[in-house]
């Protein structure tokens, strides 16, 4: 699936999904950061039907990690509240993280 993010941190992001994932799915997330592909372990922490998936991130590399803080502490949210600039899409596959 490919989605967008709604909110993002060094932690997790949230997804906006119609169709919601299960509280405890592993997920390997592909961030996508402009052209940069950082690969991430998640598991669905928070599930809210017809509207999104919580998403805790709980393995990255160094590398992914450090790219991830510089994009959040140099990309600041738009002022309609809505996601930060340069977080645009993350591809989740659900059935191949185990």
């Amino acid at each position: 699936m490919r989605l967008e993010t709604a909110d993002i941190s060094l932690g997790g992001c949230y997804l906006e999904l119609a169709i919601t994932l299960e509280v405890g799915t592993l997920l390997n997330v592909a961030l996508w950061l402009g052209d940069d592909k950082l690969a991430i372990v998640g598991k669905v922490v928070t599930r809210h039907s017809l509207f999104g998936n919580g998403i805790e991130f709980i393995s990255m590399s160094q590398g992914s990690r450090h790219k991830l803080q510089f994009v959040l502490d140099h990309d600041n949210p738009t002022s309609d509240g809505g996601q930060t600039p340069g977080l645009e899409t993350c591809d989740l596959d659900a059935d191949r993280c185990r």
